[in-house]
Parts: structure tokens; C-alpha cells; sequence
């Protein structure tokens, strides 16, 4: 007489922290300081979850006993990778230092067909006195950081010196699933109730992609110093939502079937260099940076009734399809040069480009 249920419920947590440092110091006549370092880190969830009423099984309630048949997805990938280097060289005659600092992440929830989240009423039969519900819904969240920072300083007493920096940063995020709720293969539902079959989609990535750079060289005689960074963000959703009822049996008082994606894509990207150059006799710096970030949403949402599916009801039926998908992103990449000298010059630049 009590009230009927089948749970599956999902709570995949991955959470991963990638980080690479590198220094390198040099003093002498002739000096020549390298520096490199790197992270990455790649993460995936797939699975399956399914609440299932299935073939040849019969639920019977009493005295306005519900039935629900519920699966929930509440997986998350929080995933943070930098990687950091410096170098530094002074030399009486000549210094040179270089440093590059890199980072990557992958995060990925669903490969191949994709994650799955599906509450079915599949070639059942369903007796009730009380509300029947069929849900399915997913809060997949992938929160990821990748970082990245490089910087280089040289000086020479008379002669020459050069300090150059790099740093590269790339993210990419992807959610693929399925969310569905059904009645289905000659699933039958009867009650006096109501029956809701809901589909909802609740999936979200944060994405933030920061790469910087720093280069300074001095010198009596000549100074030279380049900057370059580059970050890159790749965020992709596609998701299929549905309710329905495919060739299935419904006799109760109103049937809604509502499928609903609120998924959303937050995104921000930096690059920022700097170089600096002094020389007794000239100077060049150059600096450049770009940000390049996508953010993609394909998402299907429907609710359907379908195959020679035998609905009756004394009030309304409803099919609900909502699609309140978001994608917001801030973006900057920018660079300064700076020379001094008898002679010198800088040049910058700086790039931005969202898809």
C-alpha cells in the first residue's frame, strides 16, 4: 500500500591538480640560462545511468500511493594545470636567457555515443492510485583552470644581452550526453493520477585560460628582449533531451511530458606580455599576445509521442520543450614593448578572437 520507487543516482567526481616549475640562473663572462617547464591533464567520466521499470515487471499501489521511477547525474571534473618557468643570466660580455612555460588540460563527461541518464518504464506495467513520475536529469559540471607563465632577465656589462619569454595555455572542455525519460516498448501506465515524464538538462562548464610573459634585458652595449603568449579556451556541449512516450500505453487523469536543457558555458581567457629592452648602444623589444577562445552548444530537446503509443486522459496533455542554454565569455589579450637606448625600437601587439 506504501509508495513505489527505483533510484539511480550518479555523484563521478573527479578532481585533479597538474602543476610544473622550472628556474635556471647563470652568472659569468659568456652566460646562457635556459629554462623550461609543463603541465597537463586530461579527465574523462562516462557512464551509465539507468532507473529502469523493465520487461514483464508489474507495480501496483493502493490508498493514493505514488510511483517514480528517478535517475540523476551529479558528476564534475574540477581540474586545475599550470606550469611555470624562469631563467636569468648576467654576463660581463654577453647574457642570454630563455624561458618557456606551458599548460594543458582536457576534461571530457561522455565520449564515443556519450554519458548517459535514463529513467525508463520499458514493456512494464504500471498500477496506480497515485501520481506516476519518470525523471531523468544531470547537473554534469566541468570546472578547469589551465595556466600558464614564463619570464626571462639578462644583462651584460659591455657587450650584448637578450631575454626571451614564452608561454602557452589550452583548455578544452566537452559534455556529451543523453538525458531521457520514457514509456516505452508497450509500457503501460494506468492511475487515477497524474503522470509526468520530464527530461532536464542542467549541464555546465567554467573555463579559465590565462597565459603571461615578462622579458627584460639591459645592457651597456646592445639589449634586445621578446615576449610572446598565447591562450586558447575550446568549450563544447551537445546534449539530447526527451521525454516521451513511444509506443506506450497512458490512461490517467493528465499526462506532461517536458523536456528542458538550462545548460551554460562560462568562459574566460587572458594573455598578457611585457618586454622591456635598455641599451647603452640600441635596443629592441617586441612583444606579442593573442586569446582565442569557442563556445559551442548543439543541444537537442524534444517531447513526443510517437508509434501507435494509446493515450487517455480526462484532462490535459502536455508536451513541453525548453531550451534556456547561456554561453557568456570575457576575453583580453594584450601586450607592451618597451625600449630605451641611442638607438631603439619596440614594436607590440595584441589579438583576440571568439567563436
Amino acid at each position: 500500500d506504501g509508495a513505489v520507487s527505483s533510484d539511480a543516482t550518479s555523484t563521478a567526481t573527479v578532481d585533479a591538480l597538474s602543476i610544473g616549475g622550472a628556474a635556471a640562473v647563470s652568472t659569468g663572462e659568456l652566460t646562457l640560462s635556459l629554462s623550461g617547464a609543463g603541465a597537463g591533464t586530461t579527465n574523462t567520466i562516462d557512464n551509465a545511468i539507468t532507473a529502469q521499470v523493465s520487461q514483464g515487471a508489474v507495480i501496483t499501489t493502493t490508498n493514493n500511493a505514488t510511483v517514480a521511477v528517478t535517475a540523476t547525474d551529479d558528476s564534475m571534473i574540477k581540474a586545475d594545470s599550470g606550469g611555470f618557468a624562469m631563467a636569468a643570466s648576467r654576463g660581463s660580455s654577453t647574457g642570454i636567457a630563455a624561458s618557456v612555460g606551458a599548460s594543458v588540460a582536457v576534461n571530457q563527461i561522455g565520449k564515443g555515443r556519450g554519458h548517459s541518464v535514463q529513467a525508463l518504464v520499458d514493456g512494464a506495467t504500471i498500477n496506480s492510485e497515485g501520481d506516476v513520475t519518470i525523471a531523468a536529469s544531470s547537473d554534469a559540471t566541468i570546472d578547469g583552470l589551465s595556466f600558464a607563465g614564463a619570464v626571462a632577465a639578462a644583462g651584460s656589462a659591455n657587450g650584448l644581452s637578450v631575454a626571451l619569454a614564452g608561454s602557452g595555455t589550452a583548455i578544452k572542455n566537452k559534455i556529451k550526453m543523453t538525458i531521457g525519460a520514457a514509456i516505452q516498448n508497450g509500457g503501460d501506465v494506468q492511475t487515477d493520477a497524474d503522470v509526468s515524464v520530464s527530461a532536464t538538462d542542467d549541464s555546465k562548464i567554467k573555463a579559465d585560460a590565462g597565459a603571461v610573459c615578462l622579458s627584460i634585458s639591459a645592457s651597456s652595449g646592445v639589449a634586445g628582449a621578446v615576449s610572446v603568449g598565447g591562450a586558447i579556451a575550446d568549450n563544447d556541449i551537445r546534449n539530447s533531451v526527451t521525454a516521451t512516450v513511444d509506443n506506450g500505453i497512458v490512461d490517467a487523469k493528465a499526462l506532461t511530458l517536458n523536456a528542458t536543457s538550462t545548460t551554460k558555458i562560462d568562459t574566460f581567457g587572458l594573455t598578457g606580455t611585457v618586454s622591456v629592452a635598455v641599451g647603452g648602444g640600441g635596443a629592441l623589444s617586441g612583444a606579442a599576445a593573442g586569446t582565442e577562445v569557442t563556445n559551442t552548444i548543439e543541444n537537442t530537446i524534444q517531447a513526443y509521442i510517437q508509434n501507435d503509443s494509446d493515450i487517455d486522459t480526462h484532462q490535459d496533455i502536455s508536451l513541453l520543450a525548453n531550451d534556456h542554454s547561456t554561453i557568456e565569455t570575457f576575453a583580453i589579450g594584450g601586450s607592451i614593448a618597451i625600449s630605451g637606448g641611442s638607438g631603439s625600437g619596440s614594436a607590440a601587439i595584441g589579438t583576440v578572437i571568439l567563436d
